[in-house]
């Protein structure tokens, strides 16, 4: 995935790796991780999902849930006006958390952030937001799904670094909460259009949840985008004649 370890450079220059590079702009450095950065930009797929290129599968995330078409859904008897976001607040994302913070303060949502790593109390100062509830745990994954039913809904919010239009890098996140058939809106216009999940970006959200309550999502949207969907797509690559030409896999855009 992403880099082939060294001990495996002899296995890829014989054509007998599978390098699977995740689709749209992840937010590596041309600086620090010139590599990495390079092969990004030379794996493509114009007008696709998911392509080969070479030996090198470009393909978004998937979730590791098997989707049902009617899952259980949990709700609250009465639903508290918090949102609750678990998960890792790191410099790609902070921008969009925080205005998620302030635009949810405007319609009286309070926001708590869930996860391992400290933050500091005036994270999102600059943004003029009141300070947010950080609960500085580790939370398993069964508490994790509980309180994101608990949630009015689930913010995927991503960073400006990852967002590209229809070239926009798809979170982990956003299949799994799909697939469980959550509450999902998203700040990124590629998952909202190929999941079917309401847009609005990160301080928005919480207001269009006010106006229009967020819909459950249909986890069936996911069902070609399950971590064995994409292993089985690479072990058909091995099936088919060596070609160095571009390969489709998927729906196109």
């Amino acid at each position: 995935h992403e880099l082939v370890p060294p001990h495996f450079s002899s296995h890829q220059a014989a054509g007998f790796v599978v390098q699977w590079v995740v689709r749209g702009p992840d937010g590596s450095s041309p600086i620090h991780e010139a590599e990495h950065y390079a092969l990004r930009q030379s794996a493509a797929c114009p007008g696709a999902l998911t392509c080969f290129v070479g030996g090198v599968y470009v393909a978004p995330w998937a979730t590791r849930y098997r989707p049902e078409p009617n899952p259980t859904r949990w709700r609250a008897a009465e639903q508290a006006p918090v949102v609750h976001f678990v998960g890792s607040i790191w410099w790609l994302n902070q921008d969009a958390f925080c205005d998620l913070v302030v635009g949810c303060a405007e319609v009286g949502v309070r926001v708590v952030r869930h996860g391992m790593s400290p933050l500091p109390t005036d994270l999102c100062a600059a943004h003029g937001a009141m300070q947010f509830e950080n609960d500085w745990r580790s939370v398993s994954d069964e508490e994790a799904v509980q309180l994101q039913w608990e949630s009015l809904f689930v913010p995927v919010f991503q960073g400006a670094a990852h967002l590209d239009g229809d070239n926009s890098y798809i979170s982990d996140r956003t299949f799994d909460t799909v697939a469980r058939g959550m509450r999902v809106i998203t700040n990124n216009p590629l998952a909202s259009r190929l999941l079917g999940l309401p847009f609005a970006e990160s301080r928005h959200m919480c207001r269009a949840n006010a106006e229009a309550p967020v819909p459950f999502a249909d986890p069936m949207r996911v069902a070609s985008h399950t971590y064995l969907s994409r292993l089985l797509a690479m072990l058909d690559y091995f099936r088919r004649d060596d070609t160095d030409a571009p390969r489709g896999g998927g729906a196109p855009l």
